[in-house]
């Protein structure tokens, strides 16, 4: 039986580093912000989760810095986990010395320090310079198979089965299915997401995913951003709302503030069980029609191997070509019609 806790989505400003160095100012600020929201949500709760956004560790990715996993952000987020005693969420860019590419990833450290989850980011930002296991898929396959831990990786762990997916595969409802079909109970997104805050989509979207495939989403999204190490004043362009969100779809808490905050609430996966196991209607997953829904994706839309003999991390030229290839492939065959036709 898993018992009632806490989770935190939070929700740091960070700098941008001006140096590979410049990693600890953020790391520091996050362990400032993660000691007070730990304070103040423990009143109700044990802690017992906590997501970190997307960029706040490690900065945009523009910069072009990475890391290694483990590494030393790994050990500094693993060391602020084993204080706390809790299960800790953070999103790296980092290398894969197995297929030799650098990922949007994100990871899950338990309280005694160990990484035990990595997902690598499949959706990516148009100017995001980074690579995809679609782009390398074979290698991919190779190196981790093609079932669904290779691409929705979840952990059973004690306050229940965990997952992660990053930013923009919030858009693809195809990615949290992936993880509820492989038994995930809470997912953390991680986002650095404006102007859709302000639009409304961020929270439709989480709320969503989260109703979808009655999960648990704890969506923590980016702080203010000082876009040097320098700078005097921080710049509000992701639009805060970081959020946690129950398995029916409900707001359990919303960050209003855009600047360093969190939202926290309480977890209750014993009632989430139950409504699953017990529910005839508003449990979803029961009521696939797998042999139907099949029909939706037997032809292919972005080419696979995009980047297989190219290092995508280095080349947005390549990205830009295989969206041009998609968009023509949905126009030839008719999904899409021509502007002007």
């Amino acid at each position: 039986m898993v018992p009632l806790y806490s989770a935190i989505a939070l929700q740091p400003t960070f700098w941008a580093l001006d140096r590979r160095e410049d990693v600890r100012r953020n790391l520091d600020h996050i362990n400032d912000c993660l000691e007070l929201a730990v304070f103040f949500t423990s009143l109700e709760l044990p802690v017992k989760l906590i997501a970190l956004p997307e960029c706040v560790v490690m900065g945009l990715p523009s910069k072009g810095y990475s890391t290694e996993i483990p590494g030393p952000e790994t050990d500094a987020l693993g060391k602020k986990a084993q204080e706390i005693g809790c299960y800790l969420m953070a999103q790296l860019t980092a290398r894969n010395a197995k297929v030799d590419r650098v990922f949007n990833t994100a990871i899950i450290i338990a309280p005694n320090g160990d990484i035990i989850l990595r997902y690598h980011k499949i959706n990516l930002f148009p100017r995001e310079a980074l690579a995809s296991p679609h782009d390398i898929w074979d290698r991919w396959v190779e190196e981790y198979g093609d079932d669904l831990d290779a691409f929705f990786p979840v952990v059973d762990t004690s306050i229940g089965r965990l997952a992660a997916m990053v930013s923009v595969d919030r858009y693809y409802p195809e990615m949290s299915r992936g993880f509820a079909m492989n038994g995930a109970e809470v997912l953390c997104i991680p986002t650095a997401h404006e102007p859709f805050p302000s639009r409304g989509t961020y929270e439709l979207q989480t709320r969503s995913r989260a109703l979808d495939n009655n999960c648990y989403v704890v969506s923590p999204n980016s702080g203010d951003y000082y876009p040097r190490q320098e700078s005097r004043a921080a710049v509000s362009i992701f639009g805060g709302h970081s959020m946690v969100v129950d398995f029916r779809g409900n707001v359990l808490a919303d960050a209003s503030a855009p600047g360093s905050t969190f939202a926290a609430a309480q977890i209750d996966i014993e009632a989430q069980r139950r409504f699953r196991a017990q529910t005839t209607f508003g449990n979803w997953l029961k009521d696939l029609r797998t042999e139907v829904y099949r029909k939706i994706y037997e032809r292919p839309i972005m080419p696979v191997n995009a980047a297989l003999d190219s290092p995508l991390s280095h080349d947005l030229k390549v990205r830009a070509e295989a969206v041009r290839a998609s968009i023509e492939r949905l126009l030839e065959a008719g999904i899409w019609q021509r502007p002007g036709s």
